[in-house]
């Protein structure tokens, strides 16, 4: 088993590991389309504004905060602290939660205590961007598969 299989296999349930794929894929891939509707991000940010929003995509409408959470809570603190960002800087966020976060908020808790400015997202929206994904660059990589079989 290498480094890297260990590092994983140990991380996996942790919030920094889903941090550091979603920001891969969002610089990387269609995910900003498929996952937040926002397609050609000008710029993928890693902990916005002192750390107070986990990633944020930049694009010509403007920022997307993005927050994710897994197996941890979102405290009403912070998110009182991240609807106030919100609220004065006129922005809309996702919110990825994962894990036990995704009971604990529902859509319409979420979007009355940010003021109707965050969506949610869980497994379900996460997997089907993704699929979403596999859809487009599988086309791309068809002559790949043809001519190495």
């Amino acid at each position: 088993m290498s480094g890297i299989d260990l590092l994983f296999a140990s991380s996996i349930g942790h919030e920094r590991t889903h941090q550091l794929a979603l920001f891969t894929l969002l610089k990387n891939s269609n995910l900003p389309e498929t996952l937040c509707h926002r397609p050609n991000p000008t710029k993928v940010e890693w902990e916005p504004e002192d750390q107070l929003f986990d990633l944020a995509l930049t694009d010509s409408s403007g920022k997307l905060p993005i927050e994710i959470k897994m197996w941890a809570s979102l405290t009403d603190s912070q998110l009182e602290r991240q609807s106030a960002f919100l609220t004065a800087n006129n922005l809309s966020a996702v919110y990825v939660l994962l894990g036990t976060s995704w009971f604990e908020s529902d859509d319409d808790d979420l979007r009355e205590k940010t003021s109707g400015r965050a969506v949610r997202a869980g497994y379900v929206e996460l997997l089907d961007a993704l699929d979403g994904e596999l859809a487009i660059t599988a086309p791309m990589n068809a002559h790949i598969t043809a001519s190495s079989g």
